[in-house]
């Protein structure tokens, strides 16, 4: 049902579910429904097109977001690495903002000190681990790997993650019970943080404020996953 302004802001919402002959893209008539000259950001909710933008709806949007993991999987990342344009971005990479924070946090307290390996704990072969491991790989330039963890399920696929210094190695470590993050130092007390669930609506506001391409996002889809998935 579409809808404009209210809990929308400044914005036109319209929710569209095709059916019958005719209605496998909802852009030919959802677009009588958009506000004139308005950015427009397709999501689709359930499972999408291996290559969002060359649908119809996503010719005309500026940003196109998908979820694999709840629809599709890691052979669902993969074809959208291969069909990747700018603008397309997907809910398990939000997903993963608080743990890529935490990693940029730890690196930049050794700037001098490059890591000589990371591993990413989590269920293999699932794409939140694949995708965090495609961007330390990036980050570090060097082959990460995704150890298989028991606490790890498809509500939480990942659960942990390990970078290798010389001084020794930096652990981060999830209970899913507690929805707590342990942080392991060399030579300090380990000390923890809260990590909440990460809503479908907390990811599409993030997705939300800004409409230009996420670089990071591209590199790591077009890039990383390629490699993380060739090393597998």
């Amino acid at each position: 049902a579409p809808r404009a302004g209210g809990g929308s802001g400044a914005a036109a919402v319209s929710s569209r579910r095709p059916a019958g002959a005719g209605g496998q893209d909802p852009a030919p008539r959802g677009t009588a429904l958009l506000l004139a000259d308005a950015p427009i950001v397709a999501w689709w909710a359930d499972a999408a097109p291996s290559a969002p933008a060359d649908t119809p709806l996503g010719r005309i949007a500026a940003r196109r977001i998908t979820d694999v993991a709840a629809h599709g999987g890691v052979g669902a990342l993969r074809a959208l690495a291969a069909g990747h344009v700018p603008g397309d971005t997907d809910l398990s990479w939000a997903r993963l903002t608080r743990w890529r924070e935490f990693l940029a946090a730890e690196l930049d307290q050794s700037p001098d000190t490059a890591p000589t390996g990371a591993e990413v704990i989590g269920c293999p072969g699932t794409v939140q681990p694949t995708l965090l491991a495609a961007w330390l790989r990036l980050c570090l330039g060097t082959p990460v790997q995704i150890a298989a963890a028991a606490t790890a399920s498809g509500e939480h696929p990942v659960v942990g993650a390990r970078l290798v210094l010389p001084a020794g190695p930096i652990g981060l470590r999830f209970d899913p019970v507690r929805a707590r993050l342990r942080l392991a130092h060399p030579d300090q007390p380990d000390h923890e943080i809260v990590l909440h669930d990460r809503t479908i609506s907390d990811c599409l506001s993030e997705e939300l404020r800004s409409l230009s391409p996420d670089v990071v996002y591209s590199d790591t889809l077009t890039r990383g996953v390629p490699a993380v998935l060739g090393e597998a």
